[in-house]
């Protein structure tokens, strides 16, 4: 994962991803996430979904980790001239695109699940439909720290003590941490 502290939602993601499939594949007349299906599709198009959320790894900083399984239909025109080739072409296109794949985001690269031909979205009866899966994990909600925030210099300093000489009364036996260029830590 990169950095943690930028917080993102489903939506973001969702606008991400579309972006991205939108400026790699440029014969792609539209990429959309969760679209009114029945209506008129431009085709060649992808169409999103997540599928579904699962737990993450905890990531310890009181965020909630979420692994999104996400799906891309890329539809095309069962009419079109080499239209199942165009499909299987489209769709390995979007696999390639998901190598090392953030989109720019905080969250994991792409772990591409499968490929494949699909007929399970009834909208999209005689419509030629590949299906591509992949996974992403980010993490959700605000950084907890559950530590009282310093209040003082020396509270963010780390001193070292040496067993038996540590405890209270022996504070000023403590060795300030420092760097060899003399830089405390």
């Amino acid at each position: 994962m990169t950095d943690t502290s930028e917080q993102i939602s489903l939506e973001q993601l969702c606008t991400a991803i579309t972006a991205g499939i939108t400026a790699a594949l440029p014969e792609v007349k539209s990429a959309e996430f969760w679209p009114q299906v029945g209506r008129r599709l431009d085709l060649p198009c992808v169409l999103g979904e997540v599928a579904g959320l699962q737990p993450g790894t905890d990531p310890g900083t009181g965020e909630t980790a979420l692994v999104a399984h996400i799906q891309a239909r890329i539809v095309v025109d069962p009419n079109a001239l080499h239209a199942d080739m165009k499909g299987a072409l489209l769709a390995t296109r979007l696999v390639r695109l998901l190598q090392n794949q953030n989109w720019g985001l905080p969250i994991t690269l792409a772990d591409f699940s499968r490929a494949a031909p699909d007929w399970t979205h009834p909208d999209l009866d005689g419509y030629l439909v590949w299906l591509v899966e992949w996974r992403h994990e980010f993490h959700i909600g605000e950084i907890e720290w559950p530590f009282e925030a310093p209040t003082s210099a020396t509270d963010t300093a780390l001193y070292f003590g040496y067993d038996p000489e540590t405890g209270p009364g022996n504070e000023h036996l403590y060795t300030l941490a420092q760097s060899p260029d003399g830089v405390v830590i």
